[in-house]
């Protein structure tokens, strides 16, 4: 990864990120529990920026956060100040960009970039990524192919929804406005499910839903084994979009549920190049300026069509992985974008062996499933051939609900496989080591 200017090479050091180096950089990052673990933020760029924590100091959910934060880095407190208070604190620092990597600072982040003379995105392109229905809206506007779609406000009569998502052909996906991780996320066959679920079932109702067709699968890009879907990881360096990898996925778990991320993908070239130029014509046409992006785009029978496009970079161990790969993160190089300085993606030399993956895989709970009652196994799926990480995220006790969407997977498993027949396997390998109990509904909760 090569850095304009004077800035030294990034990316040339075995075992990952940045070598040390005299001119280091200061980083100001809008933080909250929804963000990446700052164990990780550090460990990713401890070695280049020192990190100025933004961060409302108030916040019990911070818990721990609160004391550890001062040892990572400089924390400036944002709670119940003006933006333009912090953004002099900021000033004083001298910080060279400013980050954010959760949507629900990215509003932050912007408008103390545009304060402080730094890179970022206007509050319109921002507000664009966060919320679906501006998204949709955007891209329409410019041409972007894309489903039919409603926005159904918070408190809508039942009457008014149903009017609303008249003109939209079923069946329907309906999720929340603004959220991630395919979270409170249904296919709807008729407007009484809708109806349903907005009234009834949904835990993400506080921000108001968007209803749009579902776009049919293109099984056969990827075999029928996989998903038929894929997501780009991209930047933007003033205005210019620059794509970075395209990531596989493996198949869904019902309704929406994410079940893991592969590299690299397994899309013949033709269809890549078709899903990379679709992603940055999306990006484009939202006029994104600054910043890492994570576009997940669908695989139809009419070609690649957008799903949506994030403002950060992605979850589901996507940044793992492309450490794995290239031996540095999208996080080093979203903060090199934020710092003004520029990437150069054809320095991206693959490290993984010849056809193979690699991979991260998590277990959902069934859909009715209310809690977690067992799990055995983990030592058999360590032992796994090219298993190189196991990690629990639910523990004997907790509640289960799949409205909570791809984050409430129940263990995930990292590692490398030697070829596609291999990557293949995965699922069904892990789920046949483990051995998990659940409490189940009696009634079951399924969507729709």
């Amino acid at each position: 990864m090569h850095v304009d200017g004077d800035e030294p090479m990034i990316g040339e050091i075995d075992g990952g990120g940045p070598g040390p180096t005299d001119d280091r950089l200061r980083l100001a990052v809008a933080y909250d529990v929804t963000s990446s673990s700052p164990l990780e933020l550090t460990d990713a760029l401890g070695d280049r920026w020192d990190i100025v924590w933004v961060v409302d100091i108030s916040d019990r959910s911070l818990g721990s956060w609160i004391r550890l934060l001062p040892r990572l880095g400089h924390v400036v407190d944002r709670g119940g100040r003006p933006v333009a208070e912090v953004a002099a604190d900021l000033a004083g620092e001298a910080v060279d960009g400013v980050i954010a990597f959760t949507d629900s600072q990215l509003h932050l982040a912007a408008d103390l970039a545009t304060r402080l003379g730094l890179e970022g995105n206007p509050p319109e392109v921002v507000e664009a990524l966060i919320d679906k229905g501006t998204q949709r809206r955007t891209l329409a506007a410019a041409g972007v192919p894309g489903p039919r779609f409603a926005v159904v406000a918070p408190g809508t009569p039942p009457a008014e929804v149903a009017r609303l998502v008249d003109g939209v052909t079923y069946p329907v996906v309906v999720k929340p406005l603004r959220g991630t991780g395919s979270q409170d996320t249904i296919l709807a066959p008729d407007a009484k499910a809708v109806l349903h679920h907005i009234a009834v079932d949904g835990i993400g109702s506080d921000g108001g839903w968007i209803v749009e067709e579902w776009l049919g699968e293109l099984d056969s890009a990827v075999g029928g084994r996989f998903g038929a879907y894929v997501s780009v990881e991209a930047v933007a360096q003033r205005g210019e979009v620059v794509p970075l990898a395209v990531t596989g996925k493996f198949r869904l778990a019902d309704p929406f549920r994410e079940t893991g991320n592969f590299l690299p993908h397994l899309l013949d070239p033709v269809t890549a190049d078709a899903v990379v130029e679709m992603a940055v014509r999306a990006a484009r046409a939202m006029e994104v300026r600054s910043g890492a992006l994570h576009i997940e785009v669908k695989l139809t029978p009419d070609g690649p069509r957008i799903l949506e496009l994030n403002g950060r970079v992605g979850g589901g161990s996507i940044d793992a992985l492309f450490a794995m790969a290239h031996g540095l993160t999208l996080t080093e190089l979203a903060a090199t974008v934020a710092s003004g300085r520029s990437v150069d993606p054809a320095t991206l030399d693959s490290r993984l062996a010849p056809d193979s993956f690699a991979y991260a895989h998590f277990t959902q709970a069934p859909i009715d499933a209310v809690a977690l009652e067992g799990i055995a196994g983990l030592d058999t799926v360590g032992g796994l051939d090219g298993v190189v990480a196991t990690t629990v995220n639910r523990t004997v006790g907790d509640p289960l609900d799949w409205r909570v969407g791809s984050q409430g997977y129940v263990v995930s498993v990292r590692g490398l496989a030697a070829d596609r027949d291999e990557l293949g396997r995965v699922p069904a390998q892990v789920d046949e080591a483990l051995d998990i109990t659940y409490a189940r509904a009696k009634v079951p909760a399924r969507p729709a």
